[in-house]
């Protein structure tokens, strides 16, 4: 019989979709039975789920209302919302019945996994275990434009602790309501699970050993190479090419102005803009696209432009690719920071980015050849990685041999009557 593995993705991004997804598409469906339940799916990657059986998850935080918080150095969860998230895991374990859940960015499976004794990985990155030391990096929030840069990082770094563990109070609260053991910090409840894979380059950070149930299984490369649009076919390269692509949690407010100062620049310059309309004048270097297949054109590409995310930050490394990155939250700072540090990338805050500091920067990196360098380094690093072994191993290593469904037990908690 085989066994029954529950996706639950949080799409308050497309990154938190498109990842999962890669990794269920990977799994072989003669091992598994795969169910996907999701917030949100776009009409144009539903043929990518035909393969297995989806749920619609009822509660959820928008793509907007998520970036909306983010953008103050907030999240958007509360004690309320999270127990409304809980009673929507419980219908979709009680109904589906799984041997194993596999979560990204579903924060409540914490809690649900504990009330139903069913096995839970998280997937997330490596830049927010425990664990890690990296130095006090300050996203693009409301305090900068008051205090700069250089004393918001003083001020941030006294209150560092404190602030993390009030992010994790509603968290917290609500798994004290339901009887199951805590979160802990804010960096724990991006991280908790049976097991947590971090779906970063192994050498990204060094990983303290002391807890054997969080590692790293290589990066994972994914993308949007479903879209077969005709439009996203483009002339023969003559020239350097520049891929410009912010997703949908990058500095889109800039992209018209990013867009006129690099088309002033002797390159190629292809533009995804993720359906924002621009109102730029045509130039003949220049190729605008809502959505572009990423992996195929990073192919020929010589420079990524984008919002420093790991999922097109990976996707461009692993063809070799250097990284321009223009960092807004937290998440994307971190990785950021860390691949500048390995040489294949540098930085411009989004709330620093002009004119004059991007077609700068652009022009020192195509001539600086380390960059590329050290980026064809790390695609061989990541090649020799095989991320989908490894969860395949965890996964049959949490359900074991035995034919027999994990039992789902509902634990005595409190909860309306969605079931």
């Amino acid at each position: 019989m085989k066994k029954r593995i529950l996706f639950i993705s949080e799409t308050v991004t497309m990154a938190h979709l498109i990842r999962p997804l890669t990794i269920a598409k990977g799994l072989s469906l003669a091992d598994y039975d795969i169910h996907f339940a999701a917030t949100k799916i776009p009409e144009f990657l539903i043929k990518d789920f035909s393969n297995f059986t989806l749920h619609q998850v009822q509660n959820g935080v928008s793509e907007a209302d998520f970036l909306k918080a983010i953008a103050k150095g907030q999240h958007p969860y509360s004690k309320e919302i999270l127990k409304e998230y809980v009673e929507e895991d419980l219908r979709l374990l009680y109904s589906i019945k799984p041997d194993i859940i596999v979560g990204d960015m579903r924060l409540s499976l914490h809690i649900s996994s504990q009330l139903t004794h069913i096995p839970y990985i998280n997937i997330s990155n490596s830049t927010w275990d425990p664990s890690i030391e990296l130095p006090t990096l300050i996203p693009d929030i409301p305090a900068v434009k008051y205090f700069g840069v250089k004393l918001t990082k003083q001020i941030f770094s006294l209150l560092r602790t404190k602030i993390f563990n009030n992010l994790a109070t509603p968290f917290n609260e609500t798994a004290k309501y339901y009887g199951v053991s805590s979160y802990g910090s804010y960096y724990d409840v991006l991280t908790s699970g049976d097991y947590t894979l971090y779906t970063d380059l192994k050498s990204l950070v060094d990983l303290k050993k002391s807890n054997s149930s969080k590692f790293s299984i290589g990066a994972l490369v994914y993308g949007l190479d479903s879209i077969n649009l005709p439009q996203t076919k483009l002339p023969k390269k003559t020239n350097k090419r520049v891929i410009l692509s912010l997703g949908s949690s990058g500095p889109s407010n800039k992209l018209e102005e990013m867009v006129t100062a690099l088309s002033t620049l002797n390159i190629e310059l292809i533009v995804a803009t993720g359906g924002k309309k621009l109102s730029i004048s045509p130039r003949s270097n220049v190729f605008i696209f809502d959505y572009i297949p990423m992996n195929e054109i990073l192919k020929t590409a010589d420079l990524l432009i984008f919002n420093g995310g790991s999922g097109s930050g990976y996707l461009a490394l692993s063809n070799g690719v250097p990284l321009l990155c223009v960092p807004s939250n937290i998440d994307q700072h971190q990785f950021s920071y860390i691949i500048e540090k390995l040489g294949a990338a540098s930085i411009i805050r989004s709330d620093k980015i002009s004119s004059e500091t991007l077609v700068t920067t652009v022009k020192k990196m195509l001539s600086n050849n380390n960059f590329k360098t050290i980026s064809h380094i790390l695609a061989n690093e990541m090649k020799a990685e095989n991320p989908i072994y490894e969860i395949d191993q965890v996964l049959k290593h949490l359900i074991g041999p035995s034919e027999k469904k994990s039992a789902l037990r509902l634990t005595d908690f409190k909860l309306n009557k969605a079931l």
